[in-house]
Protein backbone atom coordinates (compact mmCIF):
# COMPACT_ATOMS: atom_id res chain seq x y z
CA UNK A 1 0.00 0.00 0.00
CA UNK A 2 1.27 3.47 -0.89
CA UNK A 3 1.40 5.35 2.43
CA UNK A 4 1.69 8.75 0.70
CA UNK A 5 -1.56 8.12 -1.12
CA UNK A 6 -3.23 6.93 2.09
CA UNK A 7 -2.21 10.09 3.98
CA UNK A 8 -3.46 12.20 1.07
CA UNK A 9 -6.79 10.34 1.09
CA UNK A 10 -7.21 10.81 4.84
CA UNK A 11 -6.48 14.54 4.53
CA UNK A 12 -9.01 14.76 1.71
CA UNK A 13 -11.60 12.98 3.84
CA UNK A 14 -10.88 15.28 6.78
CA UNK A 15 -11.21 18.35 4.54
CA UNK A 16 -14.51 17.05 3.14
CA UNK A 17 -15.91 16.42 6.63
CA UNK A 18 -14.79 19.83 7.93
CA UNK A 19 -16.25 21.73 4.98
CA UNK A 20 -19.46 19.69 4.91
CA UNK A 21 -20.22 20.21 8.57
CA UNK A 22 -18.75 23.71 8.90
CA UNK A 23 -16.05 22.58 11.32
CA UNK A 24 -12.73 24.28 12.00
CA UNK A 25 -9.54 22.48 11.05
CA UNK A 26 -7.22 21.81 14.05
CA UNK A 27 -9.25 23.79 16.55
CA UNK A 28 -9.88 23.11 20.21
CA UNK A 29 -13.26 21.65 19.21
CA UNK A 30 -14.05 18.31 17.58
CA UNK A 31 -13.21 18.33 13.88
CA UNK A 32 -13.42 15.97 10.94
CA UNK A 33 -10.23 14.33 12.15
CA UNK A 34 -12.10 13.01 15.20
CA UNK A 35 -15.29 12.06 13.36
CA UNK A 36 -13.56 10.24 10.52
CA UNK A 37 -12.12 7.58 12.83
CA UNK A 38 -15.61 6.62 14.00
CA UNK A 39 -17.10 6.91 10.50
CA UNK A 40 -14.41 4.69 8.98
CA UNK A 41 -14.67 2.11 11.77
CA UNK A 42 -18.46 1.96 11.29
CA UNK A 43 -18.03 1.58 7.53
CA UNK A 44 -15.50 -1.24 7.90
CA UNK A 45 -17.70 -3.06 10.43
CA UNK A 46 -20.85 -2.31 8.39
CA UNK A 47 -22.60 -1.00 11.49
CA UNK A 48 -23.85 2.19 13.12
CA UNK A 49 -21.51 4.92 14.37
CA UNK A 50 -22.98 4.49 17.86
CA UNK A 51 -21.66 0.94 18.13
CA UNK A 52 -18.02 1.78 17.34
CA UNK A 53 -17.41 5.23 18.80
CA UNK A 54 -18.34 7.69 21.49
CA UNK A 55 -18.80 10.80 19.34
CA UNK A 56 -22.06 9.87 17.63
CA UNK A 57 -24.16 12.42 19.54
CA UNK A 58 -21.76 15.23 18.59
CA UNK A 59 -21.65 14.03 14.99
CA UNK A 60 -25.44 13.94 14.67
CA UNK A 61 -25.72 17.38 16.26
CA UNK A 62 -23.22 18.83 13.77
CA UNK A 63 -25.05 17.13 10.88
CA UNK A 64 -28.35 18.57 12.11
CA UNK A 65 -26.87 22.10 12.39
CA UNK A 66 -25.28 22.02 8.95
CA UNK A 67 -26.88 22.90 5.65
CA UNK A 68 -26.91 20.48 2.69
CA UNK A 69 -25.30 23.10 0.40
CA UNK A 70 -21.74 22.90 1.85
CA UNK A 71 -21.86 19.09 1.66
CA UNK A 72 -22.89 19.22 -1.99
CA UNK A 73 -20.26 21.84 -2.85
CA UNK A 74 -17.52 19.96 -1.00
CA UNK A 75 -18.46 16.70 -2.68
CA UNK A 76 -18.38 18.23 -6.15
CA UNK A 77 -15.07 19.99 -5.50
CA UNK A 78 -13.52 16.69 -4.29
CA UNK A 79 -14.87 14.85 -7.35
CA UNK A 80 -13.50 17.48 -9.72
CA UNK A 81 -10.13 17.46 -7.92
CA UNK A 82 -9.68 13.71 -8.28
CA UNK A 83 -11.09 13.65 -11.82
CA UNK A 84 -8.44 15.93 -13.26
CA UNK A 85 -5.98 14.08 -15.46
CA UNK A 86 -2.52 13.77 -13.98
CA UNK A 87 0.61 14.99 -15.76
CA UNK A 88 2.34 11.70 -16.41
Amino acid sequence: MNSDRLVSSLKTLEHFTNVSLGLKHHSEYISGFHYNRDLLMAAVANTYVETVGNRSDSLYLDIEKSSPAPTKNSLFSRISAISKPSDI
